[in-house]
């Protein structure tokens, strides 16, 4: 990365700490008009030994969580990229350096997830349950047997 778009990221990660939560929304709206912003937080996704990747990670879960409509498609935008680069770095075993972006993936899931729950249909979890019953009895030991492994950890 060029020194350049190392300093447009850091820029813009202490830009948002100094935010008063009245300009949250005028300041989302003008997020998206910044190319050169867009264009450096890829490279540093893309580079996950980049000392910036965890700093990136953790404003981007802060935007997602804030509900601001317009930092939330701001972070999504992100997320195909994200998921690629945690994919190439586990294919690769080295984990230790995907550890914020597993935590970003996984924290905005948490978030979809809890803010589903409360406008669900009574009976979803029910016929989820069941359709999940319903897999080759092979999958769902497999499943079963995955969930009890990560409740251990």
């Amino acid at each position: 990365m060029f020194t350049s778009e190392i300093g447009v990221v850091e820029e813009w990660l202490s830009e948002f700490k100094t935010l008063p939560e009245t300009s949250l929304p005028n300041y989302a709206t003008n997020l998206k008009d910044k190319s050169s912003l867009v264009s450096s937080l890829y490279k540093v996704i893309q580079e996950p030994q980049s000392e910036l990747l965890e700093p990136v990670c953790h404003q981007l879960f802060e935007f997602y969580r804030s509900w601001e409509e317009q930092l939330l498609r701001f972070t999504l935008q992100f997320l195909p990229e994200l998921v690629w680069c945690y994919l190439a770095v586990s294919a690769s075993r080295n984990v230790h350096s995907s550890g914020c972006i597993e935590a970003l993936l996984l924290g905005s899931w948490l978030v979809c997830i809890l803010e589903f729950r409360t406008h669900i249909p009574e009976d979803f979890l029910e016929t989820t349950v069941n359709l999940a019953t319903q897999l080759p009895r092979h999958q769902y030991q497999a499943f079963n047997s995955e969930l009890s492994t990560n409740e251990g950890n």
